[in-house]
């Protein structure tokens, strides 16, 4: 199995922007594609990104950033009303 993971950033130019660049700091990116307009939301960029972590202590020695650092804004899921099926929640 390969240790190879992908990435892929969905957000506000701006926003989108400092997180492929804060990822960028835990991962040794053999890929970066972006930014690409997203056809479903207007307004918003994609970045693709391609690499293997770095190790746990490759960031903390050089000052960088820990992924714990990095949080989801995505908000929580709402829980489903009965008779609604799960892939009909939005989110």
């Amino acid at each position: 199995m390969s240790d190879l993971l992908d990435v892929r950033v969905i957000g506000a130019p701006e926003v989108a922007a400092q997180a492929v660049g804060r990822l960028g700091e835990l991962f040794d990116l053999d890929r970066q594609g972006g930014p690409h307009p997203s056809r479903k939301t207007p307004g918003l960029v994609l970045y693709y990104l391609a690499g293997r972590l770095r190790p746990a202590g490759a960031a903390a020695a050089s000052g960088q950033a820990p992924l714990v650092q990095i949080r989801s804004h995505r908000p929580p899921r709402q829980p489903c009303r009965p008779g609604r099926l799960r892939r009909d929640v939005p989110g």
